[in-house]
């Protein structure tokens, strides 16, 4: 990212810079990138909207409005879900009052992208994900590390679908395996 609203790519072998991409929205309050690499995820316009960035095309394709009449938005995080249809939004909340502000506790959205709708509110990511999730290399799929092991868990359905034991060592004299 570039002060104050850009995101450039830079070529490290010709010494140049490749594309700039400037948001539609001001300044940059934090970014996620998809799982494939190919979209930018950034929270901009005072921390309420998201904007997707193309880093294929070099364009800003999307963007998603979180404002809420007398209320201020503070976007803090946006995980995608495998699928790359919906988002893990979590955000904060100000209420606007004559002359205080109620702070309420952070809560984690179900956003739908396709529809632009938040489908779910809830106060913490659902449990099955809640430690360590990743996308699964193949983009369907949670991996989540616990117990020293992956569990392989489901998107949709948020079930356990399988397990790769990383614990047990494959040799004689050596020791479980570590993910970093």
């Amino acid at each position: 990212r570039m002060w104050p609203d850009f995101l450039v790519k830079y070529d490290i072998e010709k010494d140049e810079e490749a594309a700039r991409i400037q948001t539609k929205n001001g300044i940059c309050h934090g970014t996620t990138y998809s799982h494939d690499k190919t979209q930018a995820f950034l929270i901009t316009g005072k921390q309420s909207k998201v904007e997707v960035l193309d880093l294929i095309k070099n364009e800003v394709v999307e963007v998603h409005d979180f404002t809420e009449t007398g209320w201020l938005i503070r976007i803090e995080d946006v995980n995608e879900i495998p699928g790359g249809k919906k988002w893990y939004v979590r955000r904060d909340r100000i209420k606007i009052n004559v002359d205080t502000f109620d702070l309420l506790d952070p809560e984690w959205l179900l956003y739908n992208r396709e529809d632009s709708e938040i489908e779910k509110k809830m106060k913490e990511l659902p449990r099955a994900i809640r430690s360590g999730a990743r996308i699964s290399p193949c983009g369907t799929k949670w991996h989540v590390f616990a117990n020293g092991n992956i569990k392989i868990v489901d998107p949709e359905t948020l079930k356990d679908e399988g397990e790769i034991d990383l614990k047990t060592p494959r040799y004689t004299g050596m020791g479980p395996i570590s993910v970093r």
